[in-house]
């Protein structure tokens, strides 16, 4: 018997917090496999994309693209306007991106089922049929599951969901599937958060399948990464073993960085300023006989510096003297 995924898949799939990360719900009743909960787990995709690698060059690329067809459309803009005319180039790249994987799944579980891989005008995933049939083809795989939701309500004490693409039969043996388009100008590959991603899926405590009902998973022999491109389509094995101690390592990290920032406590209530007393700034002198004048200790040396420099007296130097003549008679007093 097939498992297939239950008819309303977001009925298991929550956004939590003011970014709108997805977690999991489990609404089902009790049965033996688990008992009745209002607890959310965060989906494998959500800890993912906390340790998601740089795709800048992949947004740059977009942008590129967007620009080369349109070369003029920023012309007239303001940096603001700019900026969200880029950001709306890297977003309809995503959608594109999103809407040709979400057709090449569609195809892929038909085919699985044993039904045709039909095309239509405009599908994303039209030049991806070759390659699915071939893959079909060459493997003869038998569907086991599509589409089931995972649950693990344990690990760390936080637990984790998501939904898998596939588990089949290849060989005689069962393998969870992740399928992977990539894009005509890509090249075939297999990732390292791809295979953590299988070890999250084999590491579930349950499906949620349709019925709705929960169901233990299946005897698993290992994962399989199939990346699929127009040109053809290439098969990299996943150790679950190694895949799922990776996942636990990444869940553990995960969960240590949601509270990292738990031993800052709330700042000290703010002290009134009080805004300091003015401070007269004394210009240096630069004109030598003031400074003379202002070096003098006594009378008689003002009357020297007056006696020296009688040809260059002016009423400034009167007023300089006269000024430092009282603050000495001060002094003295």
């Amino acid at each position: 018997m097939t498992l297939m995924g239950p008819a309303d898949a977001d009925h298991y799939r929550i956004k939590v917090g003011n970014f709108g990360s997805r977690f999991y719900v489990d609404p089902l009743p009790a049965c033996d496999i688990a008992p009745t909960t209002e607890a959310h787990w965060p989906a494998i995709s959500t800890i993912k994309k906390a340790n998601s690698s740089d795709w800048s060059f992949v947004a740059l690329k977009r942008v590129a693209e967007a620009l080369e067809r349109r070369p003029r459309d920023l012309d007239g803009l303001t940096l603001d306007e700019r900026y969200e005319r880029l950001k709306a180039y890297n977003k309809t790249g995503l959608a594109a991106a999103a809407d040709r994987g979400t057709s090449v799944h569609a195809k892929l579980e038909r085919a699985l089922r044993g039904e045709p891989a039909t095309t239509f005008p405009g599908d994303p995933g039209n030049d991806y049929i070759d390659a699915i049939n071939a893959f079909i083809a060459d493997h003869k795989p038998e569907l086991i599951a599509a589409e089931v939701v995972a649950v693990n309500r344990t690990l760390n004490g936080v637990g984790y969901g998501g939904t898998l693409d596939v588990i089949a039969r290849i060989g005689g043996k069962a393998y969870i599937i992740d399928w992977k388009s990539r894009g005509a100008d890509s090249s075939h590959g297999a990732y390292a958060d791809e295979a953590r991603q299988i070890g999250g899926y084999a590491s579930a405590e349950y499906l949620i399948v349709d019925g709705p009902q929960r169901v233990r998973l299946p005897d698993l022999d290992g994962g399989l990464i199939v990346s699929i491109k127009p040109d053809g389509y290439r098969v990299y094995p996943v150790d679950l073993e190694t895949a799922a101690a990776q996942w636990r390592d990444l869940h553990t990290w995960w969960c240590a960085k949601r509270g990292e920032s738990a031993s800052i406590g709330k700042p000290w209530a703010p002290r009134e300023v009080t805004p300091a007393a003015a401070v007269s700034v004394i210009e240096p002198i630069t004109d030598p006989i003031l400074a003379m004048i202002a070096a003098c200790d006594d009378v008689e040396a003002l009357n020297g510096v007056y006696a020296l420099h009688l040809a260059e007296w002016t009423d400034r130097y009167t007023a300089a003297a006269a000024e430092r003549k009282a603050a000495i008679l001060r002094g003295a007093a």
